[in-house]
């Protein structure tokens, strides 16, 4: 069972209709940003506040379908948002791993 959220607010559980999205992809590389991916019909609750680089998507992992087991396997921010064939939200996400590639960092002087 897997369930996700967006700002803390549930997007998705397995199982839950009206909370439904579909195309879900995570893919994970060695020495490189996990990346997210799903779709979600434009009647779902949330597809409204969805916004690129905002608030934080978890996805999270449950073995034997309760609560109590659920554990994180990908944490990460949105990057970017289209539109599949059914008028539907495509949505797209880094892990983050990719944090530190989208800032600045100054140089400073050693002590």
């Amino acid at each position: 069972m897997y369930s996700v959220t967006y700002g803390g607010k549930m997007l998705y559980r397995s199982g839950a209709g009206v909370l439904s999205a579909y195309e879900l992809h995570l893919s994970e590389t060695e020495n490189g940003p996990a990346e997210f991916s799903f779709q979600m019909s434009m009647d779902h609750p949330l597809s409204e506040i969805l916004e690129a680089g905002r608030a934080e998507i978890v996805v999270y992992e449950s073995r034997d379908g309760t609560l109590l087991d659920e554990h994180e396997i990908f944490r990460g921010k949105i990057t970017g948002i289209g539109t599949d064939f059914q008028n539907g939200k495509q949505v797209e996400c880094t892990g983050v791993l990719n944090y530190l590639a989208n800032s600045i960092q100054r140089p400073g002087a050693h002590r």
